[in-house]
């Protein structure tokens, strides 16, 4: 059987490891997967923005973030990257006797959150996948002080926002 070849963006190829995540995530699948490809998304979405993109929206997980002191910018972002890198690049722990890493897996929902504003604003995004609807449903339903009451409503979807209710809305999408 051959194979189709297919034509693809970075960003759509960040569209597509996001959505993948949002769906392993309420899958409770494995985290470091989940990790994985928010990242890669993450960080494909982050190279296609330009410095005055990452100040005027306020993009935190990026090295190049106002929030950040000049001096601390490598140690910043050796930090928010340790996990991935770790996940990466063995040969460059192997050399430091490096072997195993703690890893929470609740890094992941502030990894899939960065990375959602990073490709929204990248792809100039105005519609959004039901994967990332039902994603900001449910964190913002997990965490209702983190959201002013003005953007509350930009945000309300109409499935159901429980952890179990976000995975029954994907698995009827994997449906159709």
């Amino acid at each position: 059987m051959k194979s189709e070849i297919i034509a693809l963006t970075k960003l759509e190829i960040a569209d597509r490891q996001l959505n993948e995540a949002i769906r392993l995530f309420f899958e409770r699948r494995d985290c470091v997967s989940i990790h994985t490809l928010a990242t890669a998304s993450l960080q494909i979405s982050l190279d296609h923005l330009t410095e005055d993109e990452v100040i005027d929206n306020s993009i935190f997980l990026d090295k190049r973030s106002i929030y950040i002191k000049d001096e601390y910018r490598k140690e910043f972002s050796d930090h928010i990257n340790k996990s991935r890198n770790f996940f990466k690049h063995a040969d460059r722990d192997l050399k430091k006797g490096i072997s195993s890493l703690e890893f929470n897996p609740d890094e992941n929902e502030g990894c899939i959150f960065e990375a959602i504003r990073a490709l929204g604003i990248a792809s100039k995004r105005r519609e959004y996948p039901t994967e990332v609807k039902v994603f900001m449903a449910w964190l913002f339903s997990r965490h209702p002080t983190w959201i002013k009451e003005e953007f509350r409503a930009q945000l309300v979807y109409s499935a159901p926002v429980s952890f179990e209710g976000a995975l029954d809305v994907l698995t009827g999408l994997k449906r159709k």
